[in-house]
């Protein structure tokens, strides 16, 4: 009669510690998911401003262009004042 008690205590022991195991696994599976997400959730945040960025440069490239085409033949006060403008155009209000 001892040992079937010895045995089903020892079983008891064995049943508490997987499940105290088990919760211990959930809660950190469940940390890790919610740290996870806030890292994806900057990581867009991130990938959005930097798409803003190259926009804006492309923005900024394609009106040089178009001002080194007509450079050639604008007087250079001309030149100077079209360069002001569209500096001052594709430039966010963040960085003047």
């Amino acid at each position: 009669m001892t040992s079937n008690l010895q045995a089903i205590e020892f079983l008891f022991g064995i049943l508490l510690a997987s499940v105290f195991a088990g919760y211990h696994l959930l809660d950190e599976y469940k940390l890790a998911s919610v740290a996870l997400q806030a890292s994806v959730g900057e990581l867009q945040a991130s990938t959005e401003k930097v798409s803003t960025h190259v926009r804006r440069i492309e923005a900024v490239e394609k009106n040089l262009k178009a001002l080194a085409q007509s450079s050639a033949k604008m007087p250079y006060q001309g030149f100077v004042q079209s360069l002001r403008k569209c500096v001052m155009d594709c430039t966010p209000n963040s960085l003047i």
